[in-house]
C-alpha cells in the first residue's frame, strides 16, 4: 500500500509538473509565437502518463489505465489516416466555404493537439481520483 501512495503521488507530481510546463508554453506561444516548449512538454506528459499506465495497468490490473493505453495506440495507428484522409475531406468542406486548406490545417490542428488534451487530461484525472481513494482509506485497529 505504501508503494502504491508513493507512485501515485509521484506521478501525479510529475504530470503536474508537465501540465504547468504545457499551460506555461501555450501562453508564451500566445506572445511570441515559439511553440518549442508547448511541444518538450507535450511530449513529456505523454511519455509519463504512457510509462505510469504500463507500471500501473501491470501491477495493479488497473482496467482505467489498460484503457487509457489502448486509446493512446489508436490514436497513433489511427493518425495517418486522419492525416491523409481528413486533410483531403477537410480541404474539401473547406473548398465549399473558400477555406480550402484553413479549414484542414484546423482539423488536423484539432486532432494533433485536442485528441492528446483530452487523453492527458482524463488519465490526470484518473490518477488524482486513484491517489485520492488510497490517501483516504480510514483503517481500523485490527488493520494494523
Amino acid at each position: 500500500m505504501t508503494a502504491l501512495k508513493i507512485g501515485l503521488k509521484v506521478d501525479t507530481f510529475l504530470q503536474g509538473i508537465c501540465l504547468i510546463i504545457l499551460f506555461i508554453g501555450l501562453v508564451t506561444q500566445c506572445y511570441d509565437g515559439d511553440e518549442n516548449l508547448m511541444m518538450y512538454a507535450f511530449v513529456a506528459l505523454g511519455a509519463v502518463q504512457i510509462l505510469s499506465a504500463c507500471i500501473f495497468s501491470l501491477t495493479l490490473d488497473d482496467s482505467k489505465r489498460r484503457r487509457h493505453l489502448m486509446y493512446s495506440m489508436m490514436y497513433f495507428a489511427l493518425f495517418p489516416i486522419v492525416l491523409s484522409i481528413g486533410h483531403s475531406l477537410a480541404f474539401k468542406i473547406g473548398e465549399l466555404f473558400e477555406m480550402g486548406y484553413v479549414f484542414s490545417y484546423r482539423f488536423i490542428g484539432l486532432y494533433w493537439v485536442g485528441v492528446p488534451i483530452f487523453l492527458g487530461l482524463k488519465y490526470f484525472r484518473f490518477t488524482i481520483r486513484d491517489m485520492t481513494k488510497v490517501n483516504t482509506l480510514h483503517r481500523s485497529f485490527w488493520d494494523i
